[in-house]
């Protein structure tokens, strides 16, 4: 840019958090059966930087700038949202099976956008999901299992910015998943089917899609401690309703989104290699994979804009990632009332469509080391991040610098012995490094956060 511009240092305005929530359960467990019932609920309300109403320049500011200087215009979110979960075991031998497992889950999501003292946009999202599942007996090297999945939303805005409209999904799936052990090799085969059916309920549109999905793998044990993995699969994705029928403002990704109902289904081939060993204080794994898309569905950056706002637009092109996934972790010191951990981790993805263009909002690589000593009644930790640049970037989308941020960590167990209560401190981004992260929708506007700390206290019996 040939401008200068004045760098803003300080709080980004209008972007503080209130949240409270809770979680609550209750399980029964006997001789044959097992069930559990908990019950979540989460209020959170939220200020969305550099989003104002104004339809007009205020003495040559733009609506971001204004929106920055106007409280009383400032969008925030207001959420509230309940879910419900039961889960089930029964251990009865029936013709080749021993075990049946149920998962229920129901969820009422609301949010709404408040335009200064004024409610705007109301997003209501509900709906449940089930899974039954038949576990194999063993039938001599051989077992695995098969089940049934559900899933069924509703959706609906009420409003003038309501980015998606009004739509019903419902979605069921059956799968299948053996395993065969011949020493020193497992092999393990799976496939599932899933049929998607989404309308459109403002037009009555309706869109359905069937989805096939197979994998294989082998693991192979070269010794007690060593692992050596490698898995193909095939997958199919239907797109989702908001990947179909966006047609407006989304504050959460401060764009112009536009769907499209011609969108089909993304599927993709993979192949992975994972090498693990665990011995003595060492434990450590290993995966790289590369990943074959066609039709991968992505949102594009048009560089049109409508009332202010970039335009996205959904489509789909055939594509390509690679990457590595690193983890270890060493025992330095190991005492009978204390010990030292090393811990070290980092991961990498490369992904360009097959034109060669790169893909928009891939995470940088990156890498952490941490140090923490842990005894009977305190542990002190550390970790320093290392996140990468990205300057090779989709075309409207700014690049991103590298940062090196560090946290600290104190947890105090005052009763020890049962270790049913810790309290927990954490400073984090101590040396309060500017960090923006690539994937972000929002890195332009709104960094991460700067030095913060957190207090927090667990229980549990």
């Amino acid at each position: 840019l040939e401008e200068d511009h004045d760098e803003v240092i300080g709080s980004v305005e209008n972007s503080d958090v209130d949240n409270k929530g809770g979680t609550i359960g209750v399980g029964w467990i006997g001789e044959n059966a097992n069930f559990g019932f908990s019950f979540n609920t989460n209020k959170s309300d939220y200020g969305v930087p550099g989003h104002a109403h104004a339809e007009e320049e205020h003495d040559g500011e733009t609506e971001v700038e204004h929106a920055l200087h106007e409280d009383e215009e400032a969008v925030r979110i207001n959420i509230d949202q309940k879910r419900f979960d039961l889960k089930g075991d029964v251990f009865h031998e029936f013709l080749i099976f021993e075990e049946a497992r149920l998962r229920f889950g129901y969820a009422d999501y609301k949010h709404i956008e408040l335009e200064g003292s004024e409610t705007g946009t109301t997003f209501k999202n509900k709906g449940w999901e089930g899974r039954f599942e038949l576990i194999q007996q063993n039938i001599g090297n051989v077992h695995g299992s098969i089940g049934v999945q559900i899933r069924d939303r509703e959706f609906s805005a009420i409003g003038e910015e309501a980015f998606v409209a009004p739509n019903d999904t419902f979605q069921w799936g059956i799968f299948a998943v053996e395993e065969i052990e011949i020493e020193p090799v497992t092999f393990e085969f799976g496939g599932r089917f899933d049929r998607q059916t989404t309308e459109n309920t403002a037009i009555n549109l309706k869109k359905s899609f069937n989805n096939f999905s197979f994998s294989a793998g082998a693991a192979i044990h070269p010794s007690e401690t060593d692992l050596i993995g490698i898995s193909l699969s095939r997958s199919e994705r239907s797109p989702t309703p908001e990947e179909l029928f966006s047609f407006g403002p989304h504050l959460a990704t401060s764009a112009y989104e536009v769907g499209n109902i011609d969108l089909g289904t993304e599927k993709a081939v993979s192949a992975e290699l994972t090498l693990k060993r665990d011995v003595g204080r060492f434990s450590g794994s290993f995966n790289l994979y590369h990943t074959w898309y066609q039709d991968f569905i992505f949102e594009n950056e048009t560089g049109e804009e409508i009332d202010g706002l970039t335009v996205l637009e959904f489509g789909a092109k055939d594509a390509k990632f690679y990457g590595a996934e690193l983890e270890i972790d060493y025992a330095l010191i190991e005492q009978e009332a204390y010990n030292v951990m090393l811990s070290l981790s980092a991961d990498f993805v490369h992904a360009r469509f097959n034109d060669g263009n790169v893909i928009p909002r891939i995470p940088a690589a990156s890498a952490s080391f941490g140090v923490e000593y842990q005894s009977e009644y305190f542990d002190v930790g550390g970790d320093i991040r290392f996140v990468g640049s990205k300057t090779k970037t989709a075309a409207g989308i700014l690049p991103t610098d590298d940062y090196t941020s560090v946290d600290l960590s104190l947890t105090w167990r005052p009763f020890a012995d049962e270790k049913d209560l810790n309290v927990r401190l954490q400073a984090q981004n101590i040396t309060n490094v500017e960090r923006r992260q690539h994937s972000s929708y929002l890195k332009d506007v709104i960094p991460m956060p700067g030095r913060n700390f957190k207090l927090s206290l667990n229980y549990g019996y």
